[in-house]
């Protein structure tokens, strides 16, 4: 049994390079990490993780997935996308598990990999953009246009952004007076937040900006190590953003004609995601309750008695909050919604300590957590596919460290 609990606490660590890898890899190890888990749950009987509170929410907001794909037009379809949406609430539970049996050589050996993985990619991201290519002499796919090892899919941005207060949350879990250990990790933070910029992914940098003012706000004793990184790597954007006409264009002209055109025309963001939100919510006006079902945006977005404008039709309407809506209703949303209110009320709780005197509710490695978990559900920016595997496994990794006894008040932990 410890050599099976040994390769699902290593198949959990894989995940941060499984997802630069690829979706489909990412997903087997997600599958496989439910097999085992399942298994060893089955052989030693400790039923007890599954009445774990996040469980049993999740549990509900599946069952409602299911019915709402059950009365969707085209049922076999939708199912294909919320039968095995199961896999990520176990997934969560198998973490909790591993953190619980063996904390420290689990937290050790994701920190190490982590590091690595955003080492390597850091590295050949920067490699990329000054040479044109990177170290295995993959040229750009999309111009001027950053993907490292994503090679094709323009997610370079997100998954650092994304990740990036799960790195910081373990620089801090294993801080040490080393004056080399906090420079790199200085070095480390600044040119990530570079690349997230030059990766001209505009969502990625400004989910970056929301997580250093979540962690600026809330942590004790690192705030001010992180706003000097910022300030520091703002002022390398500037010089480099001066010299690169494709990364002004792309980062501040094209964003400042779009908000222009935003406020004559009065559309919402832009004249696409305008179109796209409208069409959702003509498909939750006639779906209220469970929507048109999982996965199906696509599907009826051509619908006569649905569409809005010329650029109703996508893969998802490009943001969580109305996707939910729209494909899931009222009943989806509103399991979706309670999460981000007991989220925020933790957060408030915390923050109301730190203005009355009441001490720091949680530490600093959960605050970092929580910021990964907030970038998540922040409501008013472009999203990806809600139901996608690889921004599931994204969304949902964060939440294994939230829910464990990491994230209990500091004089439980």
């Amino acid at each position: 049994m410890q050599k099976t609990n040994n390769i699902l606490l290593y198949l959990i660590c894989l995940i941060p390079p499984a997802l630069v890898a690829g979706p489909f890899i990412a997903d087997g190890f997600v599958v496989l990490i439910n097999i085992l888990f399942l298994y060893i749950i089955f052989k030693t009987k400790k039923f007890e993780y599954f009445k774990n509170k996040f469980f049993v929410f999740f549990l509900i907001f599946y069952f409602i997935l299911i019915i709402s794909s059950l009365s969707s037009e085209n049922i076999l379809y939708s199912l294909k996308s919320s039968l095995p949406y199961f896999r990520h609430g176990v997934f969560v539970i198998a973490m909790i598990y591993v953190i619980d049996t063996n904390k420290e050589k689990f937290l050790k050996s994701f920190f190490k990999i982590i590091l690595i993985t955003f080492s390597v990619l850091t590295f050949d991201g920067l490699f990329q953009y000054f040479m044109g290519y990177n170290i295995l002499g993959l040229h750009h796919v999309h111009p001027d246009r950053i993907t490292s090892f994503f090679v094709q899919e323009l997610k370079l941005g997100s998954f650092l952004a994304r990740m990036m207060p799960i790195v910081i949350a373990f620089l801090i879990y294993f801080g040490v007076k080393k004056k080399s250990y906090i420079f790199l990790s200085v070095i480390l933070i600044i040119l990530v937040d570079i690349l997230i910029f030059i990766s001209m992914e505009r969502s990625a940098f400004f989910l970056t900006m929301l997580s250093i003012l979540f962690i600026l706000i809330f942590t004790k004793k690192y705030k001010l190590i992180r706003l000097l990184c910022f300030i520091v790597s703002v002022l390398i954007i500037v010089t480099l953003t001066i010299k690169d006409e494709a990364l002004k264009n792309r980062m501040i002209l094209h964003p400042m004609l779009a908000i222009t055109e935003t406020l004559e025309k009065k559309y919402v963001l832009t004249n696409v995601h305008d179109s796209l939100y409208k069409t959702s919510f003509n498909m939750f006006n006639q779906n209220k309750i469970l929507g048109i079902g999982p996965k199906m945006y696509r599907k009826q977005c051509s619908d006569e008695e649905y569409k809005v404008g010329t650029s109703a039709c996508n893969t998802h309407p490009h943001n969580t909050y109305i996707q939910l809506l729209a494909e899931t209703g009222l009943l989806g949303f509103m399991i979706f919604i309670f999460f981000v209110l007991s989220f925020v009320f933790k957060a408030v709780i915390h923050f109301k300590n730190l203005i009355f005197g009441g001490g720091h509710l949680l530490s600093d490695f959960s605050i970092c957590i929580m910021a990964a978990i907030f970038i998540n559900i922040w409501p008013i920016i472009p999203t990806g596919n809600f139901f996608n595997n690889w921004i599931s496994i994204v969304y949902y990794l964060p939440l294994g460290f939230y829910f464990s006894n990491l994230s209990l008040p500091q004089k439980n932990i």
